[in-house]
């Protein structure tokens, strides 16, 4: 039996299970279901096996912690893949992150692979990597093993070394995967936080003015994670995007305590309200007097309600902070379309333009409709956001948009060219690769393949 063969009959005889699923998550149950549909579906689709694979060590990794998390095991045991759970290895020895699964029969090997310790292998004498200084604001808690956690903590400030591959597809987002038995991050393999360390302001401060400074321009990139985001992976895909965008200023993240787990969305949007005006004190920090010409922001599906929130206290230009936010990118906002209707006028002035990216395909998106019974303003189709005047909205369902069609801002090598122009150039639509549209009397655009 082959390893994809095994993967599809482990995530059948899930839903098989699905009474007993059903019963052990309770009324979390219905936004799994969707979740594991929307994999099975495109996967059946797949003669790719690592693709595959990748999708049953998603489905695992959504279960492992739940009440769950032993029929995930049995299951597994059932297909042929029977593993113990493992985590992440930072290199001060401390575990964190999300659980993966090591596969069954991996005892000897893991013997020959204990020598590596607890911390990172040894890249190769090539350096196929860079590493990237994040500086990030977080109001989440700090953990007492690891970096951050999912809970609420006060505002820190603090800079984060992160390595990237430089032998890696634009868009991607790569770490250790149980079933090539890779236990440790190898940064010549994989985008992996090194450390995070928080700084006091004056010292942090001047750490980002001396950045500002040395950099190519001095702009800064904000980057806000949405929802499901563990502060290791937010930190990751801030760095992913700066390189694979070649942003000339310095990278920044801002951390809000998502939970880090898919069936604790209504959490996560509890404290995505909470933070708001800690992402305005940070935005007017980072755009104040430490030396920025502009500053960008890139806001993902939850994190989106936290960047207006915070902009709406932000005051209009010219009285505002010492740089100008220039462009800010709303990918996929998971954030009520009428609501966001009525306040998007009142952004204007806040920053030089808005562009909105939106997909019909946006599964995570779809299940949000589900659960607030109204549409999101990242969605496409007939409940398209169009504010004319306010921001550009693109729609880009023509684009195939990974398993669940939510990461598609950051992991869609189109998607990731049109924002470089977009900062590069600052070009109103329509740039490369879109066709003008109109609804209502009112302009939009498609993005392409």
């Amino acid at each position: 039996m082959t390893t994809s063969t095994q993967n599809l009959q482990f995530l059948e005889a899930l839903i098989a299970n699905a009474e007993r699923l059903k019963t052990l998550l309770g009324e979390d149950w219905l936004f799994f279901r969707e979740h594991l549909l929307s994999i099975q579906a495109r996967l059946q689709e797949s003669d790719n096996e690592e693709e595959i694979s990748e999708g049953v060590n998603d489905v695992v990794d959504l279960l492992i912690d739940t009440p769950a998390g032993d029929l995930v095991r049995e299951l597994l045991a059932a297909s042929g893949e029977t593993g113990e759970t493992t985590r992440a290895i930072d290199p001060t020895g401390q575990s964190h992150g999300e659980p993966s699964l090591a596969p069954a029969g991996a005892d000897r090997m893991m013997a020959a692979v204990s020598t590596l310790g607890t911390t990172l292998e040894e890249p190769e004498a090539s350096q196929d990597y860079v590493t990237v200084r994040v500086f990030y604001g977080t109001d989440r808690e700090r953990a007492k093993k690891g970096f951050y956690n999912g809970n609420r903590g006060k505002v820190e400030l603090g800079v984060a070394d992160v390595t990237v591959p430089t032998n890696r597809a634009i868009g991607s987002l790569p770490k250790p995967r149980w079933w090539k038995l890779e236990l440790h991050s190898n940064p010549a393999k994989h985008v992996t936080v090194v450390s995070a360390e928080p700084r006091d302001p004056a010292a942090f401060s001047a750490a980002l003015r001396s950045a500002i400074g040395a950099a190519d321009v001095p702009a800064v990139l904000v980057f806000v994670h949405g929802y499901n985001v563990t502060f290791t992976d937010a930190a990751r895909r801030c760095a992913q995007l700066a390189v694979d965008l070649d942003y000339p200023g310095v990278p920044f993240l801002y951390s809000w305590p998502s939970v880090g787990r898919t069936l604790w969305y209504r959490t996560d949007e509890t404290n995505v309200d909470w933070t708001i005006p800690h992402l305005e004190h940070v935005l007017r920090l980072v755009a104040g007097d430490v030396g920025a010409r502009h500053v960008d922001v890139v806001a993902h599906s939850m994190g989106n309600r936290a960047v207006v929130g915070a902009l709406r206290e932000l005051p209009s230009r010219p009285d505002g902070p010492a740089a100008a936010i220039r462009h800010v990118v709303l990918a996929a906002p998971d954030i009520d379309a009428g609501t966001f209707r009525e306040i998007a006028a009142k952004l204007t002035g806040r920053a030089e333009r808005y562009t909105l990216y939106a997909s019909s395909r946006d599964r995570a998106l779809w299940l949000s409709k589900l659960v607030h019974g109204y549409p999101r303003a990242g969605d496409s189709g007939d409940e398209l956001v169009i504010v004319a005047d306010v921001l550009d909205t693109i729609d880009s369902t023509a684009l195939d948009t990974s398993l669940l069609g939510h990461s598609y801002y950051g992991d869609r090598r189109s998607i990731i060219s049109d924002i470089f122009s977009l900062f590069e150039h600052g070009t109103a639509p329509p740039r490369f690769g879109m066709s003008a549209m109109r609804r209502d009397g009112a302009p939009y655009w498609l993005l392409r393949p």
